[in-house]
């Protein structure tokens, strides 16, 4: 039931991030591909090691049904959902995130734009319980391994405290990867763990593509968190669905002035150059009415202002994997990275110039589901 359900939300996910279908059912195709299942893609598209009995089932199941929730506007359903997730695994705590970024740009929308200052008060106080909503589970655990292991004693006997117990934040989880795992900031930087890192880089070197062309295509509006964005474009960035409570309450006078629009600048200049191509238009002649239009219309798929949100976890995620934890298991930790499996759906649906670029990931999803479901059911080290 799980894997079913996983890829039900990451389609439903995707589709209502980009509105396209297409590029929604490449994503599901390349998710499923990535963890191994070759039979019945769209039926029972569910991955191998998702459908084993481990919580990596578990927690993409209640991370993209979350996700699903987000999107759709039942923030609180989501809320709940994310901390299940980070009850299974501890980076789900991560999923907290969302609930903040969207208040911040609810907030200052609200404060700026509305004058409504308890509006902007409301949203931040909503997201800061919806967030630990979502860490609950992770904290009640390390509250239970502290009275578990910090105790005074058992049956008469005085117990020796763990070095942990007496830290200023007491944190089980954190001590137990350090003393026995030697996970730690560049600990995994050593000559013998070059295969490990090879086996991770081509998913590190895909979504540090991803963020790469976002951020070179949209450098303003991703490097400052979307708050140079138009408008009209505020509540697709802060995931808000059409329906939401929240109204829409945008000065019109400020939609006319093409100085309330983040410029041409908020582009580098080889998308500058082909959106003069687009629209005819010289070099000489200001194209800021030209670029506001194609902000509305054209930004959409991988390029969405919906998309921010996803990519910023991501980064924090790819930093994470590559300079503080085992870096193999990066192959499974962002296993619930939306916007991985979006690139790779934008890089197959891009023109035929990158049509190489598209046959590279191909190959590198289908030797994974070869290779990996080889070495899984034996029992060999493979994430």
């Amino acid at each position: 039931m799980f894997p079913d359900f996983i890829c039900n939300g990451l389609f439903v996910v995707r589709e209502a991030e980009s509105r396209h279908t297409t590029v929604a059912e490449s994503t599901l195709i390349f998710f499923h591909l990535r963890h191994g299942n070759y039979v019945k893609v769209f039926s029972k598209c569910a991955p191998l090691i998702m459908r084993q009995r481990y919580s990596e089932s578990l927690f993409a199941f209640c991370s993209f049904c979350g996700l699903w929730q987000f999107v759709a506007g039942r923030t609180w359903t989501a809320a709940l959902l994310f901390g299940l997730s980070s009850g299974v695994r501890s980076n789900g705590v991560l999923h907290a995130g969302f609930f903040l970024f969207q208040a911040m740009h609810c907030a200052y929308i609200a404060a700026t734009q509305q004058g409504r200052c308890m509006r902007a008060v409301l949203a931040v106080v909503k997201a800061i319980f919806q967030s630990l909503v979502t860490v609950a589970p992770l904290i009640a655990f390390q509250g239970y391994g502290y009275l578990q292991h910090c105790g005074s004693s058992k049956e008469g006997t005085e117990e020796i405290a763990r070095p942990w117990c007496n830290a200023t934040i007491p944190y089980l989880y954190g001590f137990v990867q350090s003393h026995y795992w030697d996970v730690g900031f560049l600990r995994y930087f050593q000559v013998k763990q070059i295969p490990n890192f090879l086996l991770a880089s081509p998913l590190l070197v895909l979504a540090a593509a991803a963020l790469y062309t976002y951020g070179s295509f949209q450098p303003r509006l991703f490097f400052s968190l979307g708050f140079n964005i138009p408008l009209s474009q505020w509540r697709k960035l802060a995931l808000l669905p059409e329906n939401s409570v929240v109204k829409k309450q945008v000065n019109k006078d400020n939609l006319d002035d093409s100085s309330a629009l983040p410029g041409l600048s908020a582009l580098a200049p080889e998308v500058v150059q082909e959106l003069r191509h687009r629209r005819g238009i010289k070099a000489d002649i200001n194209v800021e009415k030209s670029y506001a239009e194609d902000s509305v219309n054209s930004f959409e798929g991988f390029y969405s202002p919906a998309a921010v949100c996803f990519l910023i976890q991501m980064a924090v995620m790819v930093f994470v994997a590559t300079c503080i934890m085992h870096v193999q298991v990066a192959t499974r930790f962002l296993s619930v990275c939306p916007p991985i499996y979006w690139y790779a759906a934008h890089l197959m649906k891009s023109s035929v110039k990158e049509i190489s670029i598209g046959r590279i990931i191909w190959t590198y999803y289908l030797s994974f589901l070869g290779l990996g479901s080889l070495l899984f059911i034996n029992f060999y080290p493979f994430t």
